[in-house]
């Protein structure tokens, strides 16, 4: 019988859904943890905001990881936990032309759901201590373990995962500065969550998917990705929250201030067909237009893992662009595939190195494709030509790597 490592204990670097998922499994498993986040705890709260997020081809390993109560409890993440949607219906995303409103296609996205962040992050934060305020400084590699050096203070461990995040410290540590840089893409992005009148929002919920709508516009290089951010109430549609994300193809820096942003905002709305046209219209003076920059790892790189010791996982592994809707799968799929190797070093007598070099390259590899394939998606999203010709049209978002093993 193997004997399971006495003392191993697991750093965990980031309390984004990645790093709480990891410490769900790793309680589960009986293993030690401790996890840290920079941000001080009232930050970390409020910078959740109304952001949502899909899930869809990694849903089984969520829901494999989780214990049962918090299983159960998934669906209170959801933008709308009143209701389940039409399985056809939300399976298959709709892709539309901005200008006139036809349908081009219906992308395939398996059990698709659609989770508030700051509510998912809630819920895997159930039964978890999260030190906030731990900034990472440095990281100390040792022949029986590893050191996570935060502003003076140290801490050992068997093995640290970084996950922090786009902009890792962690990766950092790894990869030298100018690998490790992220990359602006030529995009300028303009977002709005916006409630409505009571009948403004049943007209536009009527011509809204419950996962989300795509809709490029053929004669400007702009694209509008839209969902229902939050059913706050079912019976009261003036308190549903909708999304807005206006993508513009520029180098341009967007405007500085939030009066100037929402002229930009509404001139490029007034360009769509409905209910993006009326959506537009119907925007108070005072709706906040955020101005979001988004960056990813283009030159993504092999880390070193200083002899299994160190690792990456989800956004700190491989930041991408969100045109494929596959950030959060990618990073569900990390979680499963290093929590399974940390099971068989601690408990099947395993090799710490050889499990977290396969791993690592399962990540590398992955990340590589989601990476890639979100720009490509990103480029034919603003430029129309490209479009039927894209991955887009041709089987939807992030097929698994084994589809045998999920889904």
């Amino acid at each position: 019988m193997t004997v399971p490592v006495p003392d191993f204990h697991v750093i965990i670097i980031g309390a984004g859904a990645t790093g709480l998922l990891l410490a769900q499994g790793l309680k589960e498993a009986g293993i030690a943890y401790t996890i840290y986040e920079q941000q001080d705890e009232e930050t970390y709260a409020r910078r959740a905001g109304q952001w949502t997020m899909a899930v869809h081809s990694a849903l089984p390993y969520l829901e494999s990881i989780l214990p049962p109560v918090l299983r159960a409890n998934l669906n209170s993440t959801s933008t709308n936990p009143w209701s389940e949607p039409d399985p056809a219906i939300a399976a298959a995303i709709p892709f539309v032309n901005g200008a006139t409103g036809e349908l081009m296609a219906k992308i395939p996205m398996p059990s698709p759901k659609r989770l508030i962040r700051g509510k998912l992050r809630d819920l895997l934060r159930t039964g978890v201590e999260v030190r906030f305020g731990m900034r990472l400084t440095d990281i100390r590699v040792e022949d029986d373990g590893v050191v996570a050096i935060f502003n003076g203070e140290e801490v050992k461990g068997s093995v640290l995962v970084g996950a922090d995040g786009p902009r890792s410290v962690a990766r950092e540590q790894l990869v030298d500065a100018e690998a490790a840089a992220l990359q602006k893409p030529n995009i300028m992005v303009l977002i709005a969550f916006t409630t409505f009148t009571r009948e403004q929002a049943l007209f536009i919920h009527a011509k809204s998917h419950p996962i989300v709508q795509l809709a490029p516009h053929p004669h400007q290089k702009t694209s509008i990705f839209s969902n229902v951010a939050n059913v706050v109430d079912p019976d009261r549609p003036e308190t549903w929250v909708f999304h807005y994300c206006l993508s513009i193809w520029t180098a341009e820096d967007h405007p500085e201030n939030n009066e100037a942003r929402q002229i930009l905002f509404k001139y490029y709305m007034s360009q769509y067909c409905e209910p993006y046209k009326s959506a537009g219209e119907w925007l108070s003076q005072d709706t906040p237009i955020l101005a979001e920059k988004f960056h990813y790892w283009k030159n993504i790189t092999r880390w070193n893992n200083f002899g299994g010791k160190v690792t990456l996982a989800g956004d700190a592994a491989h930041p991408m662009l969100p045109f494929t809707a596959q950030g959060l799968n990618t990073a569900l799929e990390d979680v499963k595939r290093l929590l399974d190797a940390i099971v068989k070093v601690v408990y099947h007598g395993a090799d710490l190195q050889t499990e977290i070099d396969a791993y690592d390259e399962s990540a590398y590899t992955r990340g590589k494709r989601d990476i890639d394939l979100s720009a490509e998606q990103m480029y034919a999203y603003h430029h129309w030509e490209e479009i039927m010709s894209s991955p887009l049209m041709k089987g939807g978002y992030g097929a698994p790597s084994n589809s045998s093993a999920i889904n």
